[in-house]
């Protein structure tokens, strides 16, 4: 090579076998100038063409040449870079590793380092930084290519948390693709399913997993495009029914193409149990109160709107009291054929108070036939009716409260 010529190209031999040691592959033959020396037209606009900001420095990092890449992306004038040792510019670049380099870029390889590098106004950003070898006027040197990548480690960071979330999350979650074939399954979808790792389901169809009626239920989301949430029940083979809530919905790829489905589940198996458990003992309290003449049970166990409805239902005449944690009476209400006829809650009276019963978080109830009964005038409505306005006046205080909480 003519050092007259100020036209400096990358070493461009063949990578042997098994050679690189910090990096594959190798970069294209980039002609470079020498910043003592003028350059030649060619030279120049091969170097400020390149999308990366360059340096070419000695064997010992003293910087010889950069682009206006470099300039731009360190905050240096040409002359101030071309002054500075390139150690100072990248953390870790001691004379130790730059020998190291020298061994591993000969013969046409070339090394990829990531490494933090510092602006000239202190600020830092990481780089991925490739270095070759290259022929200067005054002997051998390496050719760095600089690139910033906190853009890179910020996407990075991002998805190694989704990653850990999805691993990590309670809810049995998995990724379809549209024929509704199992991606990816997260390892609280395979202790749901009884399977050891996310191979034993990964390419099963959903059908095999959760049955033909529900996934088609699940697939929906696909055609309307829309999600899909319900509660379904799962049948096993050899193991109790799993009750689950479950949501799907669609998966779309960076350019919005529908590309599969997100598939949310919920074990409720749990939940299912002590309601079916809830709904025995109801029967078997209103069982009771059909048999006897009098009768008491728990309101954590039915409901006070349940057990008025059955009153009524019953034609039952008697008098209802309502009782707190001490046993004292909260209310009272009175039944002539299951009609409410008189009813009194602390202060309030006539329909207030049928109102205002249907409210208290009472503890316990007794229902005796052998009471007077009372009558009061201003109640003129059916049970039904007094019992459908009580609990459209508590569903329209609850949302009152959501809206002024939200």
């Amino acid at each position: 090579m003519n050092p007259s010529d100020n036209i400096l190209a990358t070493a461009n031999a063949p990578m042997p076998p098994g050679a690189a040691a910090l990096g594959v592959d190798r970069l294209p033959a980039l002609p470079l100038v020498q910043a003592t020396r003028p350059a030649s037209p060619l030279g120049v606009n091969i170097l400020e063409s390149l999308y990366d900001a360059v340096v070419l420095t000695n064997l010992e990092g003293g910087v010889r040449q950069c682009n206006r890449r470099a300039v731009e992306l360190l905050g240096y004038t040409h002359a101030e870079l071309c002054g500075l040792q390139l150690g100072r510019l990248v953390a870790g670049l001691t004379p130790e590793l730059l020998r190291t380099i020298e061994q591993h870029v000969s013969d046409g390889r070339f090394t990829v380092l990531e490494g933090g590098c510092t602006r000239k106004n202190g600020s830092q950003f990481p780089a991925e930084i490739a270095v070759s070898a290259v022929d200067l006027a005054e002997g051998r040197g390496f050719c760095f290519a600089l690139r910033n990548i906190t853009l890179r480690r910020e996407l990075q960071n991002r998805l190694r948390l989704a990653q850990n979330a999805l691993q990590s999350s309670a809810s049995a979650l998995v990724m379809t693709d549209l024929k509704a074939k199992l991606q990816f399954a997260n390892p609280a979808f395979c202790r749901m399913w009884g399977a050891t790792n996310p191979e034993e389901v990964s390419g099963k169809d959903l059908d095999q997993l959760v049955g033909v009626d529900n996934s088609s239920l699940l697939c929906a989301c696909l055609k309307e495009g829309t999600p899909w949430i319900g509660e379904l029940v799962v049948t096993r083979a050899g193991v109790a029914d799993l009750h689950v809530q479950a949501t799907a919905a669609p998966n779309f790829d960076h350019q919005h193409v529908l590309v599969g489905m997100v598939l949310s589940f919920i074990d409720i198996t749990p939940r299912k149990l002590a309601e079916e458990k809830i709904r025995r003992e109801v029967e078997a309290q209103l069982q009771h109160a059909r048999e006897q003449k009098d009768f008491s049970g728990q309101l954590n166990i039915i409901a006070l709107p349940e057990l008025i409805q059955f009153i009524d239902t019953a034609g039952k005449t008697g008098r209802l009291e309502v009782l707190g944690a001490g046993a004292e009476v909260l209310a009272t209400l009175a039944f002539e054929g299951g009609r409410i006829v008189c009813a009194a809650c602390g202060e309030w009276r006539g329909e207030a108070a049928v109102y205002a019963v249907l409210r208290l978080a009472g503890h316990a109830f007794t229902f005796r036939q052998d009471l007077a009964v009372e009558q009061d005038p201003s109640l003129t409505q059916t049970t039904m009716s007094l019992l459908l306005e009580g609990l459209r006046q508590m569903d329209e205080s609850t949302h009152a409260a959501a809206a002024t909480v939200g």
